[in-house]
């Protein structure tokens, strides 16, 4: 494998799922870090504690998505083939809309998103919301 994508139809009941069955256990297994801790793990642990919303803005984008592909695989069709398939499979099931994040700094992955069709959503330090209309 040199990448992949995922995400979720419905961001709501992805988030009320993972607050029932997957961030409780995590949060007993994995404690808060003390706060001077700026390790990438105790990063991560913030991100269990903090848990998962989707951002009300967002809520005519229900869908999300996650694609990641190491360099040998970039820029050769596989990003576009992978949102392709996705986004054929979330028209099927009659989602309205998918969003993203993106790191304001990862101009390369903005550039890919605005050519497959996502638009810029919403602004926020560090990062921008992407959705697709669907329907």
């Amino acid at each position: 494998p040199c990448g992949y994508i995922l995400g979720a139809r419905d961001s709501a009941a992805y988030s009320a799922r993972a607050e029932r069955d997957w961030f409780p256990v995590l949060r007993a297994r994995y404690p808060l870090p003390p706060v001077e801790d700026s390790s990438p793990d105790a990063g991560m642990i913030r991100a269990i504690h903090r848990g998962y919303l989707p951002h009300p803005e967002l809520a005519g984008y229900p869908a999300h998505l996650h694609i990641d592909l190491l360099p040998p695989a970039q820029g050769q069709g596989w990003g576009r083939k992978l949102v392709e398939t996705f986004l054929d499979r979330l028209r099927e099931l009659s989602v309205p809309g998918v969003h993203l994040g993106v790191g304001a700094r990862n101009l390369r992955a903005i550039g890919f998103y605005e050519r497959v069709g996502f638009q810029r959503l919403l602004a926020h330090p560090g990062w921008f919301a992407y959705g697709l209309r669907l329907s």
